[in-house]
């Protein structure tokens, strides 16, 4: 399958992963199609952080192939593997924003590390743009210790966009908060993917989210992709191992 020339963003075949005797990826499998926004729901330790850090390549798989936009990265170089990482956002779920700068500077900081030179003008329009898609465009000077949770969020959103990546890798976005403010910033992953057409894969238990953000839902469990489909297919399924994650 020629996967260069197909609408396809991340496809894993086969993944492997063991630390000593624990087996936490056993043969995983996953596409992920540009547009698409696909959640991976599994118990805690059951490889869903393993499985996004060998995706980054952050963590090597003992087998198997990772490829993003078409290319085996377990073959490129460090220097390709970043450009291939340029295209990707991460939303951590701590956030991770730096607490001695400003907002504008926390957006900042991904194009200095990158060096993407741009002029200042530039980069304050580009640092506005991402503000205003996540409905904080009079935050721009504030620090992280006077934002609220949700603030937080948007604002990692929103260093995650300026980037403009095209895959987009969440991990627990809506953990620690409230309902409202949760339901919001899932609604605010929805709008981002129309606006930048964005292919997202979520790791996520807030059922709620999964609900309204899932185009398919993929459980990893036994370190396999155990069960996919729609939230509609797999909240009525028949297996109980299933069923028990919708509950």
């Amino acid at each position: 399958m020629d996967l260069a020339n197909a609408d396809i963003a991340i496809h894993l075949k086969d993944l492997h992963k063991s630390f000593g005797d624990k087996h936490i990826l056993n043969g995983f499998n996953l596409t992920l199609k540009r547009g698409e926004n696909v959640v991976v729901l599994g118990k805690s330790g059951s490889g869903k952080s393993i499985l996004i850090k060998c995706i980054i390549g952050l963590v090597p798989p003992d087998k198997g192939e990772i490829e993003i936009f078409g290319q085996n990265t377990l073959k490129l170089s460090p220097k390709d593997m970043d450009i291939i990482r340029s295209k990707m956002g991460f939303l951590f779920q701590s956030n991770a924003l730096y607490d001695s700068m400003t907002v504008r500077e926390n957006l900042e900081f991904p194009l200095k590390r990158l060096r993407i030179s741009k002029s200042k003008e530039n980069i304050n329009s580009m640092v506005e743009e991402a503000l205003t898609n996540v409905g904080l465009p009079d935050a721009v000077d504030l620090m992280p210790a006077e934002l609220s949770g949700g603030m937080k969020k948007r604002v990692s959103i929103a260093r995650t966009l300026i980037m403009k990546p095209e895959i987009i890798l969440y991990d627990e976005p809506t953990t620690g908060l409230d309902p409202i403010t949760a339901k919001e910033i899932t609604n605010l992953m929805l709008e981002v993917q129309k606006i930048y057409n964005i292919s997202s894969i979520v790791i996520s238990h807030d059922i709620r989210c999964i609900e309204l953000i899932a185009d398919r839902i993929v459980i990893l469990m036994d370190g396999i992709n155990y069960a996919q489909g729609s939230f509609e297919e797999l909240s009525h399924s028949d297996d109980e191992r299933v069923k028990s994650f919708f509950l």
